[in-house]
């Protein structure tokens, strides 16, 4: 009797055991190490915005840089480019080239011919230069020579709905409008088309939209945003360039309502992302880019 006990326990210890093994055989392995997140192409910042505080360069002119120089600017603006291995990286390249250049590009205050060049087509350049490389030489074409960024321009007459732009005078510098800037930016990093249309005269609520891209407001978006992403308020937008653990560096095409505003052009600012009351911040969205840039 007692071995007949003793054998029944033993086949149910091994009736168990199959079970058991039974049981676990398609069980999925316990998760290994998560596959890190890819990290964005490091565009190094060349000046100390933090040391700085304020960009203060002054306004670029017509003889603001020798042919010499011109000539390096553009040599050295190529090599960054070619550096730059993705979209997104040669987009943010292009904003830091700029954001570090000697000279601030003035804004191109709104003259109505720079949105209606086939009436007058010597402005089809101001404010509105969306081709690859810089703009720091005269450009002659079909018998036109337009002017570069900070060579002047008559002024006469302005855009309908800046009624109460002050202090413009006889002249207006050429440069780049918030958009045009962005818009530069994305064409000379390779992306040329809005969609199915062409990059070139989408205005800052055309860029907040942008096909690909995704509105989040900057409150709830700001521990994700990533340079090359596009932040912005009502009819105006502007380039991420940095993110460096707090702060957030971009470029903007700052205008205002004075023509005479010192710190009107294309300057670069930073804030601290975790510091911002966004309550009051001037900026309130993000437009998040990974889906134009496929990243």
């Amino acid at each position: 009797m007692r071995n007949l006990l003793v054998f029944y326990l033993t086949m149910l210890f091994c009736v168990i055991g199959i079970i058991s093994c039974s049981n676990n055989e398609g069980s999925p392995l316990p998760p290994g190490p998560l596959k890190p997140k890819t990290q964005d192409e490091q565009i190094a910042i060349p000046f100390d915005y933090l040391k700085l505080i304020k960009d203060q360069r002054a306004h670029l002119q017509c003889d603001s840089y020798s042919d010499e120089e011109v000539e390096q600017l553009t040599r050295d603006f190529d090599i960054q480019m070619g550096q730059a291995k993705t979209l997104r990286g040669k987009v943010v390249s292009a904003g830091v080239f700029i954001a570090s250049m000697k000279y601030c590009i003035p804004y191109a205050y709104p003259i109505w011919y720079h949105t209606r060049p086939e009436v007058n087509p010597e402005y089809r350049y101001f404010g509105m230069f969306m081709e690859k490389g810089l703009f720091l030489r005269p450009i002659n074409i079909n018998g036109y020579s337009y002017k570069p960024w900070g060579c002047p321009y008559d002024s006469a007459p302005i855009r309908p709905h800046w009624p109460k732009l002050k202090n413009l005078g006889a002249k207006a510098d050429n440069g780049f409008t918030c958009s045009q800037v962005v818009g530069w930016c994305l064409i000379n990093g390779g992306i040329n088309k809005y969609g199915n249309e062409v990059l070139y005269s989408k205005w800052a609520e055309d860029l907040r939209k942008y096909p690909g891209g995704k509105e989040v407001l900057l409150k709830e978006g700001y521990k994700t945003i990533r340079p090359g992403d596009l932040i912005g308020f009502q009819g105006h937008i502007a380039l991420v360039i940095g993110v460096e653990g707090k702060y957030v560096i971009f470029i903007s095409a700052d205008g205002g309502s004075d023509a005479t505003w010192p710190g009107h052009g294309v300057r670069w600012h930073v804030f601290d992302r975790y510091g911002t009351d966004y309550n009051t911040y001037q900026y309130k969205f993000i437009v998040q880019m990974a889906g134009v840039y496929n990243d």
